[in-house]
């Protein structure tokens, strides 16, 4: 059985990883210089990944999602299973931003005006922002 990794704890534990905590924020820069396929995330704080290098892979009940490089991706806090893929020379490279409630709902009360979104997105499964190339 694979191991579950718990983010944002287990990050000092992680080979390719610089990482800085500010209050209830992780900030984390990581490197993989090998593919990992279907690791067993915990998220315990929401998450946003930026994408550098390579690719990831949301496995979800329904279906896969692909996020390419320079695109972004929001997990709430919960369990997932992803897949890191590097592309040249096999590097993965993202960047991580963890954060609690508290700071999400600060940072949307400060900028109501901007997270005005349509109902149509309550049913989504994901959010991602793509590439538009």
């Amino acid at each position: 059985m694979n191991k579950i990794l718990s983010l944002p704890e287990d990050l000092k534990q992680l080979k390719g990883v610089n990482y800085k905590k500010i209050k209830s924020c992780t900030f984390a820069k990581y490197t993989q210089t090998d593919t990992s396929h279907s690791t067993f995330v915990n998220v315990g704080s929401h998450l946003l990944t930026f994408v550098r290098k390579g690719y990831k892979i949301l496995h979800t009940a329904s279906k896969d999602y692909k996020i390419n490089s320079y695109e972004t991706l929001f997990l709430k806090a919960g369990s997932y299973t992803l897949s890191n893929v590097g592309l040249s020379k096999g590097v993965y490279e993202a960047y991580l931003f963890f954060f609690d409630n508290a700071f999400l709902i600060e940072l949307i009360y400060k900028y109501k005006d901007f997270f005005k979104l349509d109902q149509k997105f309550q049913n989504y499964e994901i959010f991602w922002v793509k590439n538009d190339k």
